[in-house]
C-alpha cells in the first residue's frame, strides 16, 4: 500500500521538476541583503474559448489570488472588447489569433505588479508562433 501511495504522490509532485523555495526571511534575502526575491503566483489554463468561462475564470483567480494568469486557446476575436473578458483588480494583456476562430493568448497581470509589454518580439517566426512577452517590476 505505501508502495501505491508513493507512486501517485510522485505523480502528482516530482522534485526533480521543482525548485524549492524557502520563505524563511533571513534564507531569502540577498546575498549583500538589499531585498526579497519576487517569486509571483501563477495558474496557467487551456480553456478553449475564455468569454463564455471568464465568470469561472475570475471566481478560481481572485479566490487564489495568483500574481500571473496566462491563458491559452483564449479563442478571442478583435470583436469581444477587453471588458467583456476583465476580471477586477487585473491588467490585461491579449493577442488574438487573426486567422482563425481558434488560438489566442492573454494574460492576466494583478494591478499592483508593474509590467510592460515587449512588441518588438511578436511575429519573429511567423504567424503561427502565439507568443506573449512581458517585463515584470515588482517592487
Amino acid at each position: 500500500m505505501d508502495h501505491i501511495k508513493a507512486e501517485i504522490s510522485f505523480r502528482r509532485h516530482n522534485p526533480m521538476n521543482c525548485i524549492s523555495i524557502n520563505t524563511k526571511p533571513h534564507i531569502i534575502r540577498v546575498l549583500k541583503g538589499q531585498g526579497k526575491h519576487f517569486v509571483p503566483s501563477l495558474f496557467l489554463s487551456n480553456v478553449m474559448s475564455l468569454s463564455p468561462k471568464i465568470d469561472e475564470v475570475s471566481h478560481v483567480v481572485q479566490n487564489a489570488n495568483f500574481d500571473l494568469v496566462c491563458i491559452t486557446e483564449s479563442w478571442l476575436q478583435e470583436h469581444i472588447p477587453d471588458s467583456a473578458v476583465a476580471i477586477n483588480g487585473y491588467n490585461l494583456i491579449r493577442r488574438d489569433k487573426k486567422e482563425s476562430t481558434h488560438g489566442g493568448v492573454c494574460m492576466y497581470i494583478k494591478d499592483t505588479i508593474p509590467s510592460s509589454v515587449f512588441d518588438n518580439f511578436e511575429d519573429v517566426n511567423g504567424p503561427e508562433l502565439e507568443v506573449l512577452w512581458v517585463k515584470l517590476r515588482p517592487n
